[in-house]
């Protein structure tokens, strides 16, 4: 699935060139998880290792962060290096992936659902955004079900509530 992303983001690069120099269409995308960040370099972490790439005042910062400064340790980024490989040119923040956990409810509430899941016990805030999938009032979740759910990256908010496994 991981590299499904970033070859998407490779696509999404070559479509959004039209308007690119040529010394940004060059270059070769690097994705994965940003590992350091400073002023003048950003180390990414892929499944073929680490890349340190230069960053300077014409790297274009686009998606999820707007800046240089909005770009943290544990993003997932896509970067477009310039011609040598050495620095970047268009850093392509991606948004946060949901992440599915199931188990076996423990306790649930209204504004929040406990599972027993491969972690232990894990409880996850219900909201008035929390989309509901196979079930219509929150009574008819009980205690002893296997569900699925959708949470937040930071792992804190149901965001889809899967009643049927």
């Amino acid at each position: 699935m991981h590299t499904l992303k970033l070859l998407l983001i490779a696509a999404t690069f070559v479509c959004n060139s039209t308007f690119a120099t040529a010394d940004e269409v060059v270059g070769a995308v690097v994705g994965g998880s940003v590992i350091s960040i400073s002023g003048d370099s950003i180390t990414i972490k892929s499944e073929k290792g680490e890349k340190s790439l230069a960053i300077s005042s014409s790297t274009v910062v686009r998606g999820n962060a707007k800046s240089i400064a909005e770009v943290v340790v544990g993003a997932e980024v896509a970067v477009r290096c310039n011609a040598e490989g050495t620095g970047a040119v268009v850093i392509q923040v991606l948004p946060p992936i949901d992440k599915v956990v199931s188990g076996t409810v423990v306790s649930i509430s209204e504004t929040s659902i406990t599972l027993n899941t491969e972690q232990g016990d894990e409880t996850f805030a219900v909201t008035s955004d929390t989309v509901k999938k196979n079930w219509v009032a929150i009574s008819e979740i009980k205690v002893g079900d296997k569900i699925a759910i959708r949470i937040s990256a930071d792992r804190k908010n149901a965001t889809l509530i899967n009643a049927k496994p």
